[in-house]
């Protein structure tokens, strides 16, 4: 088993001790430049609907929830490609895949990097959060209250 798991979720975990990392996360739609560049993202949300996109598996909220927020339960394409990680949705958006529903804590370092940027104003409120998650039966205590708490001190800003 391991020592230190970082998920993200609900806080609804039996039997495992969790600490909420995030309190505010949001999704925000993202693409490449050269996405940006074939792609007029100026458009409303009902001509956007209906352009690439890219899914991550796994979560309980998507695109089906943004467009329905923004437009009312109107149909949309859905993703041509999903990956079971964000970081490879992220790789995808980046090589101009398709666009990518993403919550900005994921994405921010990407975005500072210039490798995606935020191709539609409208943002929508995560339900859930990141979260550790910390074996108690770890065999490495020290070490990870050590990390527990480095960590813990860079979500406090």
């Amino acid at each position: 088993m391991v020592d230190i798991e970082i998920i993200n979720g609900y806080g609804n975990w039996s039997n495992r001790m969790a600490e909420r990392l995030t309190q505010h996360e949001e999704w925000v739609v993202v693409a490449s430049r050269g996405y940006i560049s074939r792609y007029d993202l100026s458009q409303s949300v009902e001509t956007i609907a209906t352009y690439p996109k890219i899914g991550t598996i796994g979560y309980s909220e998507g695109w089906k929830d943004w467009f329905n927020l923004h437009s009312s339960g109107m149909p949309f394409t859905e993703p041509l490609l999903e990956f079971d990680s964000t970081q490879l949705s992220m790789e995808a958006a980046g090589q101009g895949l398709g666009m990518l529903l993403a919550k900005t804590i994921l994405v921010e370092d990407a975005l500072k990097a210039g490798d995606l940027v935020v191709v539609h104003p409208r943002r929508m409120q995560s339900q859930s959060h990141h979260y550790l998650i910390v074996n108690p039966n770890s065999q490495n205590q020290y070490k990870v209250m050590q990390f527990t708490q480095w960590l813990l001190s860079t979500f406090e800003d």
